[in-house]
């Protein structure tokens, strides 16, 4: 006992406890240990395969995402700038050539009318039968343009005295080449009939344009309107609606009794009262 116990101071000194010895009776299974669990750590429960192994845990890949553009708004600013720019520099550029271009292709000179005669038969002026007459007007139409032909129709020719209206009538559409005249004439039947239309007319006119007759000479105005179309080998088009007016027509009457009359003015020109291009 005395060795023992000699064996056993060492111990104690180094912090050791003396080794504990039980009897054989004592079953080990139920001596607590420290580093026993009453739990399995490789039960079933705690994996998903139940092998009794970790799983290998699945491994994570870095997906690289595209760095985004960076805009710089200065620079957006300034080519949005351009672009109105040059929208507008091509706006102006578009119509100053379709301005230029019509210009030039239309560039039109409305024909040239002038009366060449205007005579007067069968006159007759009273208040209780009116105006008996027939008027023969020969008109000139020259057509000045270089580039385009021109085609008149819907023609009214109105005879008017002292700014009334005495008669209407109508003529023939025709048309005229490059630099080229057209003669046309025109019957004008105070009683009606040939295409004329007559208007009445009130007997203080009569009874002036009788005084004037029986002075040797009347004046009468001659106003023409048309439909008037220009093109270049059917390739351009323009139409315009014109009035042209020649004034002051005199017809001369050799003597009172005299019921023919001549024109005696010469060839009287024109002059253009509207213009309706279209």
């Amino acid at each position: 006992m005395a060795h023992s116990s000699d064996k056993d101071e060492p111990r104690q000194r180094m912090g050791q406890s003396p080794t504990r010895s039980y009897p054989s009776s004592v079953q080990l299974s139920h001596i607590p240990r420290p580093y026993q669990s009453t739990t399995s750590r490789f039960s079933s429960n705690s994996h998903p395969n139940g092998n009794g192994f970790t799983p290998r845990r699945r491994a994570s890949y870095y997906i690289s995402q595209p760095t985004p553009l960076e805009f710089d708004e200065e620079d957006d600013s300034k080519i949005i700038v351009r672009a109105v720019i040059y929208v507008i520099f091509l706006v102006v550029l578009v119509l100053v050539t379709t301005a230029v271009t019509t210009r030039s292709l239309t560039n039109t000179i409305l024909p040239r009318i002038r009366v060449v005669s205007l005579s007067v038969s069968n006159f007759t002026v009273s208040s209780q039968f009116g105006i008996r007459a027939k008027w023969n007007v020969r008109i000139q139409v020259f057509n000045p343009n270089d580039r385009f032909k021109a085609k008149m129709d819907k023609i009214n020719i109105y005879l008017n005295y002292k700014g009334v209206r005495i008669l209407r009538g109508d003529a023939k559409g025709f048309k005229m080449e490059r630099n080229k005249n057209h003669s046309l004439n025109a019957n004008l039947l105070s009683m009606g009939g040939n295409g004329t239309e007559y208007y009445p007319v009130k007997n203080a006119v009569m009874n002036e344009m009788e005084k004037d007759q029986k002075s040797g000479a009347v004046s009468f105005d001659m106003v023409m309107e048309m439909r008037i179309n220009f093109d270049v080998d059917g390739v351009l088009n323009r139409e315009y609606y014109a009035s042209a007016a020649c004034e002051g027509l005199k017809v001369g009457f050799k003597t009172a009794a005299t019921r023919s009359g001549t024109f005696v003015n010469g060839m009287k020109s024109h002059r253009y009262i509207t213009l309706t291009p279209f």
